[in-house]
């Protein structure tokens, strides 16, 4: 599992690079990266084919336990993800 800082997400998201947030749909209203894909947590291992499947996801949560979860489920269908 690999592991990016704020710097790094904020460079690739820049860059257009595709980022999914796996928090629930009320924190997500509550404030958001621009352009972020919601797929809360409970729900992305049925969703899995939502997510683009050639470019590196970067996985966003409040603390990193969920989007550390939310990159390997993606990692395990083949997706790559940080």
């Amino acid at each position: 599992m690999h592991e990016v800082d704020t710097a790094a997400l904020i460079q690739a998201w820049e860059s257009g690079a595709p980022v999914l947030d796996v928090r629930e749909d009320y924190e997500y209203i509550q404030g958001h990266v621009p352009g972020a894909q919601l797929i809360p947590l409970p729900e992305l291992s049925a969703r899995v084919s939502e997510v683009s499947p050639g470019e590196t996801v970067y996985v966003i949560c409040a603390s990193g336990n969920r989007s550390k979860r939310g990159a390997e489920i993606l990692e395990s269908a083949g997706r790559p993800a940080v």
